[in-house]
């Protein structure tokens, strides 16, 4: 139905076997999920990626905190996403994870 509302908006004859093909209509984060699917060997993403939601990565910490035999009392797997998303904002990689410097006096 929207790609229907889409053609008809951008003059597209709604019988032509075209129209179809000729509008994509997708959310932000699943235009950009097919675009890594197609072209993300080019910067080392295979296409079989996966996006977890936030349980999903709450659960997966979870388990990865078990397999490590940390308390997780003392680490909470919402503390450890945010270390995660700080690392990703300064652009750090993994293998540099020991000490990781959040910026100018802070650390993470």
């Amino acid at each position: 139905e929207r790609l229907e509302r889409l053609g008809w908006s951008c003059s597209l004859p709604s019988s032509s076997a075209q129209a179809p093909n000729q509008i994509m209509a997708a959310t932000f984060h699943a235009l950009c999920a097919s675009i890594l699917r197609q072209h993300g060997r080019h910067i080392g993403i295979a296409p079989f990626f996966c996006i977890y939601d936030s349980d999903e990565q709450k659960a997966c910490i979870k388990s990865a905190l078990t397999s490590l035999a940390l308390d997780p009392t003392k680490f909470k797997s919402s503390m450890v996403l945010s270390i995660f998303s700080k690392a990703r904002s300064f652009a750090i990689r993994s293998s540099k994870g020991r000490n990781l410097e959040a910026g100018p006096g802070g650390r993470v």
